[in-house]
């Protein structure tokens, strides 16, 4: 759509001509009327219009003396004069501007939708040419910029930097995207310069593309860049990562800068942020709780499948990439591994519940989005959000299900004052059908299988020479004498003769020294 502004002193005419045909099927859009020439020039500013419709006789500033401002900023803009009589001499000055034609007033409609039709075809021929200077401008920089990164540092290389990126520093963004295919290309990569202003370009090489500033790293104006570019990608759909180098000081450096950034890219599947430097923390850095196999790990997380338990699905998937990066697994065997391994435990848990099979097909694994995943932080959500959706189709009033949960439930907050009745409210089933299901399937009652458990984990506390006192509170006894009759209960001992008897020469020592 080609902008047009109309000015005309007269009201009544600037609203005919806007009505007076359908712009938009003309290829055109009226952004604004002007009532004077003062008030247009203030408005090509502000809009920047690709055609002006212009009366020639106004008060102030007539359309001649508009127009002859308008070409000094603008030579190749597009002019259409009006006026109310055929005089010869305005037809003259009509031509001395180059104007697109000369309409008298009242308008017809179609001498204006022939002119507009003539006005158009120029425009779009001009266009056309504009285009293709300014792709082959831009393909040649590319090349210059290209040859540059690459360690080819050319004389004409030196002047095209000399002349337009003459800058004190040059900081490289080298941009990975899983699924360019399936987005316009150009459209990206234009809204990308646009973000660039004066102060970067963007530049493709070795099927990357990037952006070459002269940004600080730690300047709010390369934080704003960044922010932008996320924008963009999450806009159209593409997945996405970006390798940032450090400075390089002189066209000399940049080469270094860059081989920087793609070894950050190559990289980058095990690295925490989608923006990527060499100070960013890597997967590899993560502590991990315990050393289990990945087999362990995959039983694991079809238990927590299985009790419905999306927090430990998620932690325990988090657990698998910090121990594939610890092993330096690459990518591609990673999203293998995690593939087979959600269509294992499927299948696992197909078998126990009838159900599942029914509900819940082996082909919902999204194998294609797994396949665009970059870097393995995305993996998590992925299998998660596969796995949470899995349980959903296990028959959750299946006994042995509730009992396992309620079993879950106590290992994880033993220490807590937990009740039948708070089991009650989280699973939603009467305290006393609980009660009965857990005694059944597990031989104990509820309070007495927490009770054991408290001790179980209270015997290894005090083997670790914890005090008492301290003990009873860690195994949710708030009481320490209580704690004493029930230690003395189950274990037939008190809990300080057992603390005594169980801990090191070493701790003892140590216990002494200290007394």
């Amino acid at each position: 759509m080609y902008k047009v502004i109309v000015v005309d002193d007269e009201r009544r005419t600037r609203i005919g001509i806007t009505t007076i045909i359908d712009w938009k099927q003309s290829g055109f859009k009226i952004v604004d009327t002007a009532a004077n020439g003062f008030d247009a020039l203030t408005k090509y500013e502000e809009h920047i219009p690709d055609l002006f419709i212009v009366d020639i006789k106004m008060p102030g500033m007539n359309g001649m003396e508009l127009v002859e401002r308008l070409k000094e900023k603008n030579k190749h803009i597009k002019i259409i004069f009006l006026s109310g009589f055929a005089e010869f001499e305005y037809a003259q000055q009509a031509i001395r501007f180059q104007a697109a034609g000369y309409l008298l007033k009242p308008l017809e409609e179609g001498e204006l939708m022939k002119l507009l039709a003539k006005v158009k075809g120029e425009l779009d021929k001009e266009r056309q040419v504009s285009q293709t200077i300014k792709w082959k401008v831009e393909e040649e920089n590319n090349r210059l910029i290209a040859t540059t990164l690459k360690g080819t540092i050319t004389e004409e290389a030196k002047q095209f930097f000399q002349y337009h990126l003459d800058w004190n520093r040059y900081t490289l963004l080298l941009i990975k995207i899983a699924n360019l295919h399936e987005v316009d290309t150009t459209s990206v990569v234009h809204e990308l310069r646009l973000i660039c202003n004066e102060e970067g370009i963007v530049f493709h090489c070795e099927g990357n593309y990037g952006l070459m500033t002269n940004y600080e790293l730690t300047s709010r104006r390369w934080t704003e860049l960044c922010r932008k570019v996320k924008n963009i990608m999450d806009k159209s759909g593409l997945i996405f990562c970006c390798a940032i180098s450090t400075s390089a000081n002189t066209i000399q450096d940049i080469p270094k800068s860059y081989q920087e950034a793609e070894y950050l890219l190559e990289d980058s599947f095990y690295y925490e942020k989608e923006f990527i430097t060499i100070d960013t923390s890597s997967w590899c850095e993560r502590k991990m709780d315990h050393s289990h196999s990945v087999g362990f790990m995959k039983d694991k997380l079809a238990y927590a499948t299985e009790l419905s338990d999306k927090g430990s699905i998620s932690k325990t998937v988090e657990e698998m990439i910090i121990l594939y990066a610890k092993q330096r697994v690459s990518s591609t065997v990673v999203k293998k591994q995690i593939s087979q391994m959600l269509l294992e435990i499927t299948d696992r848990l197909s078998d126990m519940y009838p159900g599942v099979k029914c509900q819940f097909k082996r082909n919902q694994l999204n194998s294609g989005r797994l396949l665009t995943i970059l870097q393995a932080k995305d993996i998590i959500p992925f299998a998660t959000e596969y796995l949470v959706e899995l349980a959903r189709c296990i028959n959750q009033d299946n006994q042995q299900l509730i009992v396992k949960k309620m079993k879950h439930f106590i290992e994880n907050h033993y220490h807590e004052n937990i009740r039948l009745s708070m089991l009650a409210d989280l699973l939603n089933y009467h305290k006393g059908y609980l009660g009965k299901i857990f005694k059944d399937n597990t031989g104990e009652y509820f309070n007495t299988y927490v009770d054991k458990l408290r001790i179980s984990k209270s015997k290894i506390l005090l083997k670790q020479g914890y005090k008492v006192y301290e003990v009873a509170v860690l195994v949710g006894y708030h009481n320490a004498d209580y704690f004493y009759n029930k230690f003395k209960k189950y274990e037939s001992v008190s809990p300080s003769k057992y603390r005594k008897n169980h801990m090191s020469i070493q701790d003892r020592k140590g216990e002494t020294a200290i007394n």
